[in-house]
């Protein structure tokens, strides 16, 4: 959940009155929001709406068979007692505009009192017009739900995702998109006091690419999908996300300077999840870098590189000389080659480099090659040492 989320706030307040579970979908019954608290009234069909993030087969068929458009006012679904349906529920529509924009889920009991059902009328008036996505609130919360759906990894929320933005007017499909991420290199995860911080020194400076700029929030960096048109080139973005990450900087007070930019490449609609990755990946390079914007596609090493450790790469899985052999050398050593291989073999430049000796970096390259077996005039064996050397610290334990 994000942090101070309104609809969640709105749906924790209501379990908390009527003392019941409850739920939020979309209008078209895709999950938004659900309740914490625990009144022993879950069935099988909650806990799978939750997992799976949307009513499964039959059930789905047999709510929307009730024409949910037409229904203006609470009503009571009779549980199937079949596919884990085992509680009746009240559905009550959420409406903006006379449009059905989502709908408010609660178990049903004969002991549901008037009071309780008012209540949740309440709350689905309050959560309307949350839940309505329009090009006037492109900042909402509900938009920045969808955002995050349309960077998931899976391809059926994004391709539902893209027809509602698009529906809406948020997004043009004949456009491209390029993402862009803001936040630590650490990815550490904030507390509330700075995600509101990072949230307004954000949402500021970025309006000035208004109205081609949705904006959303994760847990640890606030990211921006930016349209942009067939003429672009990233050379126009360098000056904009230098004033963006300026403002960012005098606006945040802990460990400030650490905040960086990471830009993905442009990508079609379809692929805006990918240029999503890029950009939190190009945030993870900046403290390598040492860049305050990263442009992904301008490190394509760094890129490759945090391409193959993505896949989660344990130390203990790596080869006998990369995880073992190489880790017993000396320190000195060990810096000795990687500079070397950086150089591209160079000796007089490594010793430059490192004020050494040509005769000690020659001594340093043999007691690697002997301790190892490898053979630094071999470009197989080079680029394994070099690729082994550049991962060292990507590696999960």
């Amino acid at each position: 959940m994000f942090i101070a989320d309104p609809i969640h706030l709105i749906v924790e307040d209501l379990a908390s009155r009527i003392k019941r579970s409850v739920a939020v979908d979309d209008a078209a019954l895709n999950y938004i929001a659900h309740s914490t608290h625990r009144f022993s009234d879950e069935d099988q069909i909650r806990l799978q709406s939750i997992t799976e993030r949307q009513l499964p087969e039959p059930i789905l068929s047999y709510i929307t068979s009730m024409n949910l458009a037409s229904i203006h006012e609470p009503l009571v679904i009779p549980a199937t007692h079949q596919h884990g349906f085992d509680n009746d529920r009240l559905l009550v529509p959420i409406r903006s505009s006379h449009e059905l924009v989502g709908v408010l889920w609660t178990t049903h009991h004969p002991s549901f009192s008037e009071e309780d059902k008012q209540a949740c009328q309440q709350a689905a008036r309050r959560l309307a017009p949350l839940l309505q996505p329009s090009a006037d609130s492109s900042n909402s919360v509900i938009v920045e739900r969808h955002l995050h759906n349309l960077v998931s990894d899976d391809p059926t929320i994004r391709n539902a995702t893209a027809e509602v933005l698009t529906s809406h007017g948020l997004l043009r499909s004949d456009n491209s998109i390029v993402v862009i991420a803001a936040g630590r290199p650490e990815a550490i995860e904030l507390d509330q006091q700075d995600h509101t911080e990072l949230r307004l020194a954000w949402l500021q400076p970025t309006k000035r690419f208004y109205p081609h700029l949705l904006t959303a929030h994760g847990p640890a960096y606030a990211f921006g999908l930016l349209e942009v048109n067939d003429d672009f080139s990233m050379a126009d973005l360098s000056h904009p996300l230098e004033s963006i990450r300026r403002y960012l900087v005098s606006r945040l007070s802990n460990a400030s300077e650490d905040i960086r930019l990471g830009v993905g490449t442009v990508r079609c609609l379809d692929e805006v999840h990918v240029s999503y990755s890029e950009a939190v990946s190009a945030l993870g390079m900046g403290a390598k870098l040492d860049d305050g914007i990263i442009f992904w596609d301008e490190h394509p090493l760094e890129a490759l590189l945090a391409l193959i450790s993505s896949a989660e790469i344990s130390k203990s899985r790596m080869p006998t000389v990369l995880r073992d052999t190489i880790s017993n050398i000396s320190s000195d050593v060990v810096d000795t080659v990687a500079n070397y291989l950086d150089l591209a073999g160079s000796v007089s430049c490594v010793a430059r480099e490192q004020h050494l000796h040509r005769a000690t970096v020659y001594y340093r390259i043999n007691q690697f090659e002997q301790a190892t077996g490898l053979n630094l005039r071999s470009g197989r064996d080079r680029l394994l040492v070099h690729l082994g050397l550049h991962l060292r610290g990507r590696m999960a334990p």
